[in-house]
């Protein structure tokens, strides 16, 4: 501020104005910052949001005994997760779809 009055009783007006420029232009970068803050507090809140009805539900699961995969909530969809949220969960085995002849059969458990 004190460079921008001193700057304006001078009365060199290309000084002036490059002033103005800069000092727009970090307000600008500034707002953006600010912006971009909120929109990653957003995506954060939704993520935990997702991670506390996920917990619920295996919760719910643990204590009923009972799991449908299909209907329990996928935390790896988020934006954002990590190795270790998308390491838990179970892929299909590639070898169990082939039709190969190396392909190893479950027998029934005969009891």
């Amino acid at each position: 501020l004190v460079e921008t009055c001193a700057l304006q009783t001078t009365g060199e007006g290309e000084d002036v104005a490059n002033h103005v420029q800069k000092m727009n232009d970090l307000l600008a970068c500034y707002c953006n910052q600010e912006v971009q803050h909120q929109d990653d507090t957003a995506v954060a809140k939704a993520k935990a949001n997702i991670k506390k009805t996920a917990g619920k539900e295996m919760h719910l699961v643990a204590m009923k005994n009972l799991v449908h995969c299909g209907k329990l909530t996928n935390v790896t969809n988020t934006k954002g997760s990590t190795l270790h949220e998308k390491g838990g969960q179970r892929t299909e085995c590639k070898h169990a779809n082939d039709k190969g002849d190396n392909t190893r059969q479950k027998k029934p458990h005969m009891s």
